[in-house]
């Protein structure tokens, strides 16, 4: 009975032509949540959250926090990005450089029967270097990290639930 089932799994795995895929391991995640406290509660954690990004921001960042009714947002914080590099051959080996990086954070707050919804939104740009020179040319806009909303959201629900 197993050599059978063996026998009609290598048949039928073996008739149809196969086809490559590559698979993409990047999470996705929503730019959007929902939560059960109200709206001005959750505006003040927005407000905390953001105000540690600027903190943590190096240099100093661009601007203070703006807001207004509904949200709230950031200037430009700067960060040295993870997974963004300039390679380069140094004395025969290989060496990385990361890249500088820096992005507007902004918290989108909208009452609703539940309580709140919160829209993320993250502007990015990454830092252009000229590769014979070393020298930093300006700023690139590249699309955001899908993890930086996710960051967001674990940061203002913890914010929310020290309040």
């Amino acid at each position: 009975m197993k050599l059978f089932l063996f026998a009609l799994v290598l048949v039928s795995c073996s008739s149809s032509p196969g086809t490559y895929r590559e698979e993409k391991n990047k999470p996705q995640f929503s730019a959007s949540r929902s939560y059960v406290e109200p709206p001005k509660e959750v505006l003040r954690a927005a407000q905390g959250v953001l105000e540690n990004f600027t903190r943590e921001s190096d240099p100093p960042a661009a601007r203070a926090i703006k807001g207004d009714d509904d949200s709230v947002r950031t200037g430009w914080v700067y960060l040295v990005s993870k997974d963004k590099y300039v390679e380069f051959q140094s004395n025969g080996r290989a060496l990385r450089k990361p890249l500088a990086l820096r992005r507007k954070y902004e918290y989108t707050v909208t009452p609703s029967l539940t309580g709140t919804d919160v829209t993320f939104s993250v502007d990015e740009e990454i830092q252009e270097i000229d590769l014979t020179t070393g020298e930093a040319r300006g700023w690139k806009s590249v699309s955001a990290d899908p993890a930086a909303y996710d960051l967001m959201a674990r940061r203002l629900r913890e914010a929310i639930r020290a309040q």
